[in-house]
């Protein structure tokens, strides 16, 4: 069987072409996103949301400046505060229509963002004790 020359053609251009990653702008914006998650975390007190979307995102979202970013909280080390107990909390506050939940000490746990199907970006965090 010969293969079209156009056929091989397009293979190549297929198999030479950059990867399907984001691109250096996005890489950037992603960048900066990361520091300003970090900086906002480690300047202690976070503010913390839940407000469960419909798509597969984290349920959880940090106050940045003037922005919500998605975070996904992995761990607790806080013994006042298991995860059970936190989501419950969370839960029971956005059903009362409450905006916010309680400043908390949070910690980065990846360098790089995760993403969920519909591109959105979210960071992993784990909550300490304050002070920690």
């Amino acid at each position: 069987m010969k293969v079209p020359k156009t056929m091989l053609l397009a293979v190549a251009v297929v198999m030479a072409a950059p990867g399907c990653g984001h691109s250096n702008a996005w890489q950037e914006r992603m960048t900066q996103l990361r520091s300003e998650v970090s900086e906002t975390a480690d300047a202690g007190a976070v503010t913390l949301r839940y407000n469960r979307p419909e798509c597969d995102c984290p349920p959880w979202e940090m106050k940045l400046s003037k922005r919500w970013v998605r975070v996904q909280i992995v761990e607790s080390t806080d013994p006042a505060l298991p995860l059970e107990e936190l989501e419950k909390e969370g839960k029971r506050k956005a059903a009362a229509g409450e905006a916010t939940g309680s400043p908390l000490t949070l910690a980065l746990e990846t360098g790089k963002p995760s993403y969920c199907a519909n591109g959105t970006p979210y960071f992993l965090m784990s909550v300490h004790p304050a002070g920690d």
